[in-house]
């Protein structure tokens, strides 16, 4: 079974002068999807210089114009309508033996404060089993912890703001999740992308990115 879904975005901006840009809007070249359509426009029309990043990303190089500016983007994938496989005994790799480009996923950084909470980590989560059951108790323990409420948090919230205050938005879920894993060793990253509203609970705000992560 497959699903077919329109994704895309819209940005406006005014500006008193050129603002360059790098914009991340795409698809990730590697995610399960096929590609049936997509355009992208922006107004007025500029010069778009466009680029892989180290972590694979398609990325577009811009300078905006003083004034107003408008970028658009709108494409139809095709996409396994399937769940993702669970294997609740699939061990975790010890650090000893974490492949080479895994380790910098597993460091403290200035969202992810993983060394302030190691002892917190290790006191709710070390007694699970090193299975993938361990990251589940994280993920459990954040659905149960932490409260979603729109506009509460701004760029500057961290993990451990997370962790103190009990609620946030997307980006603050992933943040202490992954705070969590890596004060365990478990190396985990912070992604974003296109959540459509399917088969869920429609939420209070139309679609948007959304942001959530890898372990």
């Amino acid at each position: 079974m497959s699903l077919r879904l329109r994704l895309g975005c819209e940005f406006q901006y005014e500006s008193a002068s050129d603002v360059p840009m790098i914009v991340l809007v795409r698809p990730h070249p590697a995610s399960l999807h096929n590609t049936l359509y997509e355009a992208r426009w922006t107004n007025p029309s500029v010069p778009v210089h466009e680029y892989r990043d180290t972590q694979n990303n398609d990325c577009w190089r811009l300078i905006a114009p003083p004034g107003d500016f408008t970028l658009r983007y709108d494409a139809l994938v095709e996409v396994s309508g399937e769940p993702d496989p669970v294997v609740t005994d699939a061990p975790l790799v010890r650090v000893q033996d974490l492949p080479d480009d895994t380790l910098v996923f597993t460091l403290a950084s200035r969202y992810i404060q993983s060394d302030l909470l190691s002892q917190q980590a290790w006191d709710l989560f070390g007694q699970t089993p090193p299975t993938w059951q361990r990251v589940q108790a994280v993920c459990d323990w954040v659905h149960q912890n932490v409260r979603y409420q729109t506009g509460s948090s701004d760029p500057s919230v961290t993990a451990v703001d997370v962790y103190e205050r009990g609620l946030g938005v997307c980006r603050d879920f992933a943040l202490i999740a992954i705070a969590f894993c890596r004060a365990l060793n478990i190396p985990a990253r912070y992604t974003f992308g296109y959540l459509p509203d399917i088969a869920v609970e429609p939420p209070d705000v139309p679609m948007d990115f959304h942001a959530w992560f890898e372990a």
